[in-house]
Formats: C-alpha cells, sequence, structure tokens
C-alpha cells in the first residue's frame, strides 16, 4: 500500500490558529466527498496533527491534499496542500519544486519525498514572494537514488490579488456550489493562491471563479476568469483581460479591456441583493476604456460584470468614501 507521511505542521497550526479546539479532524484528496467522509486524520496535540495518508489509489502527477477539522461548533474550512505522486521506478530520495522557468535540475526548492515516492510541497509566502501576480505554471521533478532526475509533472498555479481583508477563500469553475463549498484556496495576505487540476476537467470553454469572505462573514466573488482548456496538450489559456481601476474607488473607476479594440462592451454593476445598479453599453475605443461614474452608489462591494467578445468576466468593486 503506498502511503504519504504527512508530519504537516503548517497544516496544524493554519487549522488550530482558525479553528480553536479541534476535536477530529480528516482529510481527502482532490474531490470533497461530504463531511464526515473523508479518512480520519486523528487528533491535533498543542496545535500539531501527524497522520499517513491513504494515497493507493491516486494517479501519477499532481493532487491536492484537503485537511479540516471538527469542534462543537462543526467543521472548519480547509487546508490545501499540493501533492505530487512519482512514478516509483526506482528509489526516490527526494523532489524539488519550481514555477514557469526551469532553473536547472537540483536548483527548484527542495522537498522531502517519502519512501513510497510521494512529496507534499507546503508553500509559503516567502515562496510566492518572487512571482508576480497572475497566472503560473507549477512543477515537481523528483530525484533517484542513482543521481538522475524524473521528467518534471506540471499543473496551473493562480496567485492573484483581492480587495479587501480576507478571512477564507475558495474556488470553483463553471457551476457554483455554494457560498463555503468551493474548493479551499490559500490566502496570503492581500493575496490568494491555489493549483487547479486538470485531470477530469473536460476539453473547451471554462469560467474560473474565485470568491473570498471577510470578516464580518460576506461573501464576495472577487474573479470571474473565463479560460479555455486542451485536453491533448494539458494546457489552459488564461483570457484574463480585463482590470479595474482605481479598485477601491470612490466616485468613479476605467473597466480596462485588452484585445478587444472595436468591439461590443457591455458592463453591469450588480449589488449585492443581485440587483443591477448601473449599466454601460459602448464600443470599446482604442486605449480599451470604458469609464464608470458610481457617485450615487452606496459604499459597499459590488460586482462588475463584463460580456465582451462572446466571454463573460467578474470583478469585485469596491466602493470607499
Amino acid at each position: 500500500m503506498k502511503k504519504i507521511f504527512a508530519s504537516i505542521y503548517a497544516v496544524a497550526i493554519a487549522m488550530s490558529s482558525a479553528f480553536a479546539e479541534v476535536i477530529t479532524t480528516e482529510y481527502f484528496f482532490d474531490e470533497d466527498p461530504g463531511f464526515g467522509k473523508g479518512y480520519k486524520a486523528g487528533v491535533t496535540t498543542n496545535g500539531t496533527i501527524k497522520f499517513k495518508a491513504k494515497v493507493r489509489n491516486l494517479n501519477n502527477g499532481f493532487h491536492t491534499l484537503y485537511v479540516r477539522g471538527k469542534n462543537y461548533d462543526g467543521w472548519s474550512h480547509c487546508v490545501a496542500i499540493p501533492v505530487t505522486m512519482f512514478e516509483k521506478s526506482s528509489e526516490i530520495v527526494g523532489s524539488e519544486y519550481f514555477f514557469d522557468s526551469d532553473p536547472g535540475e537540483g536548483k527548484g526548492k527542495f522537498v522531502e519525498t517519502s519512501a513510497d515516492a510521494t512529496a507534499a510541497l507546503v508553500i509559503n509566502e516567502t515562496d510566492l514572494s518572487k512571482l508576480q501576480p497572475g497566472f503560473h505554471e507549477l512543477y515537481s521533478r523528483a530525484l533517484s537514488i542513482n543521481n538522475t532526475w524524473t521528467s518534471a509533472f506540471s499543473t496551473p498555479y493562480v496567485y492573484l490579488p483581492i480587495v479587501g481583508q480576507v478571512k477564507r477563500a475558495e474556488f470553483y469553475i463553471d457551476k457554483d456550489p455554494g457560498e463555503g463549498n468551493g474548493k479551499a484556496a490559500t490566502a496570503f495576505g492581500s493575496n490568494v493562491a491555489f493549483q487547479i487540476n486538470t485531470g477530469s476537467m473536460k476539453e473547451g470553454n471554462h469560467t474560473l471563479y474565485i470568491r473570498t469572505q471577510d470578516q464580518n462573514g460576506n461573501w464576495n466573488v472577487d474573479y470571474g476568469i473565463p479560460f479555455v482548456y486542451s485536453y491533448a496538450t494539458g494546457n489552459v489559456h488564461w483570457r484574463d483581460n480585463v482590470s479595474l481601476s482605481p479598485n477601491p474607488t470612490m466616485f468613479n473607476f476605467d473597466v480596462n479591456i485588452e484585445d478587444k479594440t472595436g468591439s461590443r462592451a457591455n458592463v453591469s454593476i450588480v449589488a449585492r441583493s443581485g440587483k443591477v445598479v448601473a449599466e454601460a453599453v459602448q464600443q470599446l475605443p482604442v486605449e480599451g476604456k470604458v469609464n464608470m461614474n458610481v457617485k450615487d452608489l452606496a459604499p459597499g462591494d459590488y460586482q462588475v460584470i463584463v460580456e465582451c467578445a462572446g466571454e463573460t468576466s467578474v470583478r469585485r468593486l469596491v466602493i470607499k468614501r
């Protein structure tokens, strides 16, 4: 039986600080089986948890390990950790990961790897400090006892800024599972980060949604980003061509739409209630900007929905005065 030896100290710290007095924990990979239906991970001891996770049914490549705890008030949100399964063709002595560009074999960040060729990538804020916010590719490869490196596995990795403070973050693709039921994303200060597993994704057009919860418990959709997935190549082509500036704003802002000059743009501002409170329709000028006046709108959080050239994007707008 393949097992990953997951003595993941960072997970325990994140759980204990966000969810006090944990009495039981559970874990699962990739898809949520439902509360109480994951594998038992045991109980926390002095804010830490150590467990062996069953990985026998996982294919080689990237996966996501989710861990959550339960106390008398219910279940916490999940902590998510990228995990790589390698082919055990020879004894694996370690692995490394890197983003976007290959620094050369042995020059990535080293990760201890279990005897069964599995690595848990505990990515922290320091690891991401050199990344520009945006869309990236995360790579992982293993080193054998013969001092040879495997080919690298890769997976899309999203690292984007968020307007306002974040208590909890999640994402979903295409279909909304309901607030609090998306896949867990990790908040790093004013950014959120997560990998996307494409193993079961259908080829074609999709939309990634990122949703955050603020300190008052309110949920906001911060992003709706169209993308195209190619099953043949395994690549994701992001269609992220919309931004708002300034954001937060006081009385007006620009909707910036790249590479759509001459196209018809429909911009709607939607209140938390779901009511459209402002909208504009126009042909995009060369500079690709649509100016929106919000002086008559109350301070708060809004969704800006942009429909242009057959694509729909969503951004969160904050009005402050």
